[in-house]
């Protein structure tokens, strides 16, 4: 493993290869693949049986960045992310595996994951910050696999479904924003999240800042009434976003009858816990009164 991150898009295939390195130089794995032009040995069988890739989940919960950083007076304060380990079975004594080898890796999202293996009696993990259990600290060093629908807006914003909520995400120093690197978004992060990996300059900011730069495509009192009806916001399309003052979140996919809203279409927030896709009539917060707003034309 020798990138951080592999970026596909779903039913993409990859080969990823895990090379165990000597402080001199010499490099063991399956015995056929190659570490700066020099070929590897085979590892020992034991060390082979040994392997372990670990899928690492985030806690979902509400992470609260203002709260604890009294709305976050240093640059790099925030609450800290708790994960948990959850083996991938299909990949055990695998020095080479495809992404798609398990439903898990292959679906839209990013995931995070760590190898373990024992070797001269000691255990030890790839990533190396990962040799204890996962923190905070070590989550950003982990190896992901980031796979996305498609190659426009809303493709992008699939790369962020699983990754926890936190209210305000911030800039940790030497590294980014929490959101860029995918370790947390909150509602309106996620929004702007897809239009930086297009390439454009938007910073993050609050829904308020995000909707001036959007135009005015309907908007309604309520989005769904008590009676299940989907309030008329004229003619809509995927990436639009759903502002409801609180919160935002976006049309990903527009289900027949196309070109308006109505309770089967699939938008992507996130609320609580983590980034999801969920049904519109599944919106917690779809009683509320709703603009619906459009990027402008790139």
């Amino acid at each position: 493993v020798t990138h951080r991150a592999v970026f596909l898009r779903e039913a993409q295939h990859s080969t990823i290869t895990l090379a165990a390195v000597e402080p001199d130089g010499r490099c063991f794995g399956r015995g056929d693949e190659y570490l700066d032009a020099t070929k590897c040995a085979r590892a020992p069988d034991d060390v082979r049986r040994s392997v372990r890739w670990m899928l690492v989940i985030p806690v979902a919960s509400d992470y609260d960045n203002a709260e604890r950083c009294a709305n976050a007076p240093r640059r790099g304060c925030h609450d800290p992310i708790r994960y948990r380990e959850d083996e991938l079975t299909a990949l055990r004594g695998k020095f080479q595996f495809d992404a798609s080898d398990d439903p898990r890796l292959s679906s839209p999202g990013t995931h995070k994951l760590v190898a373990r293996l024992s070797w001269d009696g000691q255990t030890l993990a790839f990533p190396v910050a990962a040799t204890e259990k996962v923190d905070d600290a070590s989550a950003g060093d982990l190896f992901e696999i980031v796979v996305r629908r498609g190659d426009g807006y809303v493709g992008f914003l699939t790369e962020l479904l699983g990754v926890p909520f936190a209210l305000g995400p911030a800039w940790i120093p030497g590294s980014g924003h929490q959101t860029d690197l995918r370790l947390a978004a909150d509602c309106v992060a996620l929004v702007v999240y897809g239009r930086r990996r297009m390439g454009e300059a938007v910073p993050y900011a609050a829904p308020q800042a995000i909707r001036s730069r959007l135009e005015l495509v309907g908007s309604a009192p309520a989005l769904m009434s008590e009676d299940g009806t989907v309030a008329d916001v004229g003619e809509v399309k995927p990436g639009d976003v759903l502002y409801f003052g609180f919160q935002t979140a976006v049309l990903s996919r527009d289900l027949p009858p196309r070109g308006r809203l109505d309770a089967g279409d699939l938008i992507i927030h996130t609320y609580h816990g983590v980034a999801e896709e969920i049904p519109l009539g599944r919106l917690p917060y779809r009683r509320s009164a709703v603009e619906v707003l459009r990027w402008p034309p790139r």
